[in-house]
Formats: C-alpha cells, structure tokens, sequence
C-alpha cells in the first residue's frame, strides 16, 4: 500500500495542478513540493485587493497585481482606495489591468500595502498625474510620489513629514525622498 502511495505521488504533475489553480481569479502564486516518503505539500497565495477601480458608474475590486477580481454593483460598500480611469476598458473578471492610468496607480498601492498597512489605511484614492503616481489620504492631504521609483524610502519619508506636519498640510511631494516639500 505505501508503495502504491508513493508511486501514485511521484506521478503527480506539478506543472498541471500549477496551471489548474492559477486560472483561478482569486489566486496569485502556487506552490508544489513532495515531501517523501508520504507527504505532498501545496502552498497557495491569494490575491490582494488593492483598489477599487471606478470608470464612470461601474466600479471592480483590483489586486495589488492589477488582476481584475470581481464587479462592484455598490463601491459604497468598500473602504478600498479608488482609482479612477475615464474612457479606458477594463478587462472581465480575472484579466490583468493593461490600462496605463489605472496599472500603475494599483501597483503602487499593492507596495503602500506592503510597507505601511497604516498608511494604506488612510488612502482614499490613487491616480497617475502628469508628474507621476498621487496619492490621496481621507484627509484630503496628497501625497506626490512622482514616478514612484524609491516607493518605500518616499512612503518613509511621506509619514514622517506628515507626523511632523499635523493635519496643516495640503500636500507632501516626495518625489525626491531627499527634499520633501510641504504644502
């Protein structure tokens, strides 16, 4: 018996259940190990939401990947940051984000989710600017991350400007991390 166990898991195809489990919307990373004599482990990684995408009156949960998870009929009912996009398609459930305006803003936020969840916390909405990715908190104070290219040491920078800055600033451009400016 143990051997047709062993035999039956040394057959099993990885590359297979990878392809199963990926197509799934919900699921980011996939991993297969066997564990011998008798163990096969799969690890699975859910996708993030990051974002609520809005384009006029319809609204999608994204992912800190820019994969589409799921139409909203109320965005009322999610805190998730906005990103707004005009005239762009978004993709069906499941597809990746390919729309510039929308892409980058919603890879930003998966990186302000992973350095500072307070922070993200306090994010209404994320958008691409002329001068690069803005972020902006419930506040209504902005965050000017430019092209987003040192995001944690601007993120660093951004909350203590901000502590230091109390509720008086309008804006904090951390474009350049090394000269922050207030507003």
């Amino acid at each position: 018996m143990l051997a047709d166990f062993l035999d039956r898991l040394a057959q099993v195809d990885a590359a297979a259940i990878d392809r199963r489990l990926s197509a799934l919307r919900d699921v980011n990373l996939v991993s297969y190990d066997r564990a011998f004599p008798h163990t096969a482990k799969i690890v699975i990684s859910a996708e993030r939401p990051v974002a609520v995408l809005r384009e006029g009156a319809q609204s999608w949960v994204v992912t800190e990947r820019g994969r589409v998870l799921e139409k909203l009929d109320d965005p009322t009912t999610s805190e998730l940051p906005r990103v707004w996009v005009a005239g762009a398609s978004v993709p069906s459930a499941g597809d990746l984000l390919t729309a510039d305006e929308a892409r980058l803003p919603t890879l930003v936020l998966g990186g302000v989710l992973s350095a500072n969840r307070a922070l993200f916390e306090q994010l209404r909405e994320a958008r691409e600017t002329e001068d690069g990715v803005l972020l902006v908190l419930r506040s209504g104070t902005e965050i000017r991350l430019g092209d987003a290219d040192e995001l944690g040491l601007q993120l660093a920078v951004a909350q203590r400007v901000l502590e230091a800055a109390g509720s008086d600033a309008a804006y904090v451009d951390v474009s350049v991390p090394e000269r922050a400016v207030v507003g």
